[in-house]
């Protein structure tokens, strides 16, 4: 069976992506990708024996569809960006379960994945230490309460602003955090606590999903691209 990039492509049904010329130290990529378009039978060749047991144990088909395609999009942009063909590609994991290429494999690069529904979005950068998360515009009463767990610490304070904007705040407070617990590779509260580490990034997906990058430093600017047909726009 052939598991070329241009196959990989083909099996999670978006159109091949190119590689932005240039990366560099002060620059952070992210892809926005559709993961409705490809079947568990085509991305199955491309996945390691631990995704494959991943993507079966969820309890819901779909969401094990939408892991297994967005696990294979990830190896496909890392393909793309380290030379090296996706399925030699062998994720490490840290305590918390945060994935990483060996140094070899690596090559300086950093990447974090973030799902929601039925897109995703792949951060990339090289030198610093990277996180991605995406939450719905609808995800504004789950995520108040957390949000506001951490609202001293992190210095949101929610009556300053307005109701008209609430919900939209509590969403990209709630990214913020995660994004940053998922670059540092620890918890929230240690993201509280290495705030001034990391500076932020959000960006609004196809008028439903909200998202952020965060990134260590202060000396980086985020290219976004999008793929057949999810509108993006930062913000």
């Amino acid at each position: 069976m052939r598991t070329s990039l241009v196959d990989l492509w083909w099996a999670c049904g978006v159109s091949p992506l190119k590689r932005e010329e240039g990366l560099k130290s002060g620059q952070v990529l992210v892809h926005a990708l559709p993961l409705d378009r490809g079947s568990m039978k085509a991305v199955w060749p491309f996945l390691s024996h631990d995704e494959h047991a991943r993507a079966v144990s969820y309890g819901r088909e779909l969401d094990g569809l939408r892991f297994a395609i967005s696990r294979t999009l990830l190896r496909g942009v890392l393909g793309l960006y380290t030379g090296i063909n996706p399925c030699n590609l062998v994720f490490l994991y840290g305590p918390r379960g945060r994935p990483r290429l060996s140094l070899d494999q690596a090559k300086g690069l950093d990447f974090n994945l973030a799902r929601r529904d039925d897109c995703c979005v792949i951060a990339l950068g090289l030198g610093r230490r990277i996180g991605a998360d995406l939450e719905s515009n609808r995800s504004s009463k789950l995520v108040g309460a957390a949000v506001m767990m951490f609202a001293g610490e992190y210095g949101f304070a929610l009556e300053e602003v307005r109701e008209s904007d609430r919900n939209m705040s509590l969403i990209e407070e709630w990214t913020s955090l995660e994004a940053g617990a998922k670059a540092i590779g620890t918890g929230l509260c240690d993201t509280v606590a290495n705030n001034a580490t990391l500076t932020y990034q959000k960006f609004v997906l196809g008028g439903e999903w909200i998202g952020c990058v965060a990134s260590e430093g202060h000396n980086w600017h985020m290219k976004l691209t999008q793929k057949d047909n999810l509108t993006t726009h930062s913000t």
